[in-house]
């Protein structure tokens, strides 16, 4: 008899633990959820500020150039000059752009952590032979 009121004890104890188990998970989903929810909402913004900050960057810079056009030929340089000019100028700035998005690109890579699962499968791999 007190075996049996034990047992009853026991499962009503791994209920409740299952239910307190799972109220647990979904109150870390509804979490996550809303936090991917402003996220989203966060990234949408981010990249509509992105655009506009663009835009802001190319007309400041397409002011540099008239600028740097009208001084020049205060200079005396000829047009093709100041135009060519102007060209290696932005030529030069692209190569070094391109050169940043490439060094920028090898953290995409996920290089630690590929390390890390590739060890770990070595470290599972001996411990199964």
């Amino acid at each position: 008899m007190q075996q049996t009121a034990s047992y009853e004890n026991l499962s009503t104890a791994l209920k409740e633990l299952l239910l307190t188990f799972s109220q647990i998970i979904q109150e870390i989903v509804a979490i996550a959820r809303l936090e991917t929810r402003l996220a989203g909402i966060s990234l949408f913004f981010m990249v509509l500020l992105l655009f506009t900050s663009s835009l802001l960057c190319f007309a400041i810079w397409l002011s540099l150039l008239l600028a740097a056009v009208f001084w020049l030929l205060q200079l005396g340089f000829s047009w093709p000059i100041v135009l060519l000019q102007l060209a290696g100028v932005n030529f030069l700035l692209l190569l070094f752009v391109g050169w940043a998005i490439k060094r920028c690109f090898r953290n995409l890579l996920f290089t630690a952590t590929r390390k890390q699962l590739a060890a770990n499968s070595l470290i599972n791999q001996g411990q199964t032979s």
